[in-house]
């Protein structure tokens, strides 16, 4: 007991200052630049999956939902610790978000602590020591000596991929994290509060492979003839460990996001790269085929485990968008033409980015698929371990989402998230693989400016992040002719009590929409924009759109349901009654057609039969404000008697 308490006092005193002072650069950069988030509201789908989800409103639903692996389960258990907490104030959601992207940067900056500075087999105190007393000789001025960065460039350390015992040890991973962690890219991931999956799943990804690192790392070389079994033993139960640790963490990644399922790859390149002594790939596959099978079958094992369970790997409604041949054609361009683009240049960011199927031949997706073949041929011919290692994570951990199973969108910002873990790396890795003097003397200036700019980037984008409309609004700039940005900035428009501005985006989703493209959408948008001519009193303006619909779906509830209103403000009451009497036939838990039911009862002096039907409202929606109003007036017009409760 009293020697693990003395290495672990002796691995905390000499870690240098640079490491810990890392840690509370990121960590305050990130609360910096996300701090204008705390208060945003919820956006989006945040409303369907939180607000309106009432399977988060109980902790006893969490078991159940970690039974199903394929329904995201870990990510929805956040959200019932943060209901349980907090309710419905979207600080806390926020709160949670933030902190998730802190952990995470903080993982890729141990990652790559641990790449660069543990070569399969330095202690991290002994290499911190070293790195403390070489950056403190020769970085004391901030900018490195002419004999220091003569040492560096003489053995072209970072070149050959590892950087053991330099000051690179403490720069590269620092810098490969905080461009990840301000990057502006990332402003989704963190602030889109349902776009925790890609936050919590890399959380665990990153956790998964830092565990594997420790458990193939090797440890202990000086040790004496009488510990060397005892030793060997320790070794082998913490290797257990991490490697179990490592599996356990895959499974809650894949249990917060789909994407996850590329871990196993990683975990192959790291151990190709980094563990493995071989010089080909033919003798690595001789030597190691146990490991690659170990695996693939662990990477193959949840698509096929969903392809069974559910019967589709992808998304059935993208099916009405995409073949499996066009949208891996439109994910190759999506890689190269609005990926890396945004991954250099993180400017326009779009919450839904108007980006349509590749039409084939289409030069823009021969290009970009020639030039991933020649970015992958140029970093592995000069074998560069890490520089090969980082470029071939962002394209593997787009696989998922860029792949022959169809989704419902061709690319997203979100999505980027862990793939922006291995790009970051490789710019890092690009900058410090230079080694002239004038480029020492720039890379401090390099990495300030980068990080003034990405910084102020990202706080600029989550202001906009702070408004719902403002996000859609901002969207239909940028995609002018795509529907679903004014339908959103509609619905935004109408929560907020702004009906001439809603009218305005709902016109301008149905002037870009046909039905065969979106059904949805355009069955939504005439009945929200009759809605709101009927409550503007514009009854001859809402007919024909109710009609529109009705005409393709004659039972639709919501479109017949706004008839009956229709005729009800204009004192047709027979009519009215019949249309929401079948109207309920079609749909009985519909509290709004109930209510206005009993609201024509009422109106027709039958006040037993309105107090049923408001009953029922009150019922079905315990919450509906409106009815509980309109149950207490016919009560009191019917006996005269004071406030009853239903």
């Amino acid at each position: 007991m009293n020697s693990h308490y003395k290495r672990l006092k002796s691995i905390l005193l000499n870690t240098p200052s640079s490491f810990w002072t890392g840690i509370i650069i990121i960590t305050s950069l990130i609360v910096i630049v996300y701090y204008n988030t705390i208060t945003s509201p919820f956006n989006f789908d945040d409303e369907s999956e939180i607000v309106d989800n009432k399977s988060i409103r109980s902790l006893s639903n969490i078991p159940n939902r970690l039974t199903n692996i394929f329904s995201r389960p870990v990510l929805y258990a956040t959200f019932t610790l943060n209901y349980y907490i907090g309710g419905f104030d979207p600080t806390g959601y926020h709160a949670v978000n933030i902190g998730l992207h802190v952990a995470v940067s903080i993982l890729m900056y141990l990652i790559m602590w641990n790449i660069t500075t543990h070569d399969g087999s330095t202690e991290l105190a002994e290499v911190s020591r070293l790195t403390t007393k070489f950056m403190y000789r020769n970085f004391n001025n901030g900018i490195a000596s002419p004999s220091a960065r003569n040492d560096t460039a003489r053995k072209g350390v970072i070149a050959r991929g590892v950087a053991p015992k330099q000051s690179n040890s403490y720069l590269l991973p620092f810098l490969s994290a905080a461009l990840f962690a301000i990057h502006p890219i990332n402003t989704e991931s963190v602030t889109y509060i349902v776009s925790r999956s890609s936050v919590l799943s890399t959380f665990f990804y990153l956790l998964s492979f830092l565990m594997f690192i420790k458990a193939n790392k090797k440890r202990g070389k000086k040790q004496d003839a009488r510990s060397k079994m005892q030793e060997a033993r320790k070794k082998k139960f913490f290797s257990v460990f991490c490697l179990m640790s490592s599996v356990f963490c895959f499974v809650l990644a894949i249990g917060s996001k789909e994407d996850a399922v590329t871990l196993p790859a990683i975990l192959l390149l790291y151990h190709f790269f980094f563990i493995s002594k071989e010089n080909g790939l033919k003798d690595y596959i001789k030597r190691y085929g146990w490991v690659l099978l170990s695996l693939t079958l662990l990477a193959i094992s949840y698509p096929l485990l969903r392809y069974i369970r559910l019967g589709i790997i992808g998304t059935s409604e993208a099916k009405d968008i995409f073949t499996p041949f066009t949208y891996f054609m439109t994910g190759i361009k999506a890689i190269i033409y609005y990926y890396m683009k945004l991954l250099l240049l993180p400017i326009n960011l779009n919450v839904d980015p108007d980006i349509r199927p590749a039409q084939i031949p289409d030069f823009y997706v021969i290009s970009a698929l020639s030039l991933i073949i020649a970015l992958l041929i140029v970093v592995l011919r000069k074998k560069n371990k890490l520089l090969s290692f980082s470029l071939l994570w962002y394209f593997i951990a787009l696989t998922p989402t860029s792949s022959i199973f169809p989704l419902n969108d061709a690319a997203s910002e979100h999505r980027l998230y862990l793939p922006s873990v291995g790009f970051c790396i490789f710019i890092a890795s690009c900058l410090f693989a230079s080694s002239g003097v004038r480029m020492q003397r720039l890379k401090p200036v390099i990495l300030v400016f980068i990080i003034f700019i990405f910084s102020t980037l990202t706080i600029k984008r989550n202001f906009i992040w702070g408004d719902e409309a403002m996000v859609w609004r901002d969207s239909t700039r940028k995609s002018p002719n795509k529907p679903r940005p004014y339908y959103n900035m509609a619905v935004s428009y109408e929560k907020m009590g702004l009906p001439d501005k809603a009218i305005w985006g709902f016109k301008g989703t149905l002037e870009h929409l046909r039905f065969r493209e979106q059904p949805h959408f355009w069955t939504e948008s005439h009945i929200r924009l009759a809605g709101i001519y009927v409550k503007k009193g514009l009854y001859m303006n809402a007919i024909p759109l109710y009609d529109r619909v009705l005409k393709i779906y004659p039972e639709k509830p919501e479109a017949l349901n706004g008839i009956g209103v229709v005729n009800l403000k204009m004192n047709n009451f027979e009519k009215a009654k019949n249309i929401l009497e079948k109207v309920i036939k079609i749909k009985p838990e519909y509290a709004e057609a109930h209510n206005n039911l009993g609201t024509v009862y009422a109106r027709m002096g039958m006040p037993n039969e309105a107090l049923t039907s408001f009953k029922k409202a009150i019922k079905i929606k315990p919450d509906y404000v409106e009815a509980r109003l309109n149950y207490n007036i016919v009560k009191r017009m019917k006996d005269a008697l004071p406030y009853t409760q239903p």
